[in-house]
């Protein structure tokens, strides 16, 4: 499984596949057939609390242990991250900035915006 900040193409995966195979190959420690499997968390990744900060700008998927306006699933683009979080959200036509507190984040990964 491969990851970083920055999204992971199928470039990217292949290249890395070919290095591993190749480095593999020569060092040869399985001594039988087998099949080497290259994937990326996805585009839905799950984003551990303590790395939130690293993905202000992107569109993600919270879920809340306090509800904000009676939801308790938020999701939108993340603005800010510190004692408090703001996440900008589409409400019908609208776009809302909501702010709450930080701590009240249960969980967190990347959305698709559609």
């Amino acid at each position: 499984m491969v990851d970083r900040l920055e999204p992971i193409g199928l470039d990217d995966i292949v290249s890395l596949s070919e290095a591993l195979s190749t480095v593999l190959d020569e060092a040869d420690p399985i001594g039988i057939a087998y099949t080497l499997d290259v994937s990326s968390a996805g585009a839905e990744k799950t984003i551990a609390l303590e790395a939130l900060s690293s993905y202000v700008g992107h569109y993600v998927h919270l879920h809340l242990t306090h509800p904000v306006k009676g939801e308790n699933i938020l999701e939108g683009t993340l603005l800010e991250v510190g004692e408090t979080t703001k996440l900008e959200r589409k409400e019908k036509t609208r776009k809302i900035v909501e702010t709450f507190p930080t701590g009240d984040i249960d969980s967190a990964r990347l959305a698709i915006e559609f």
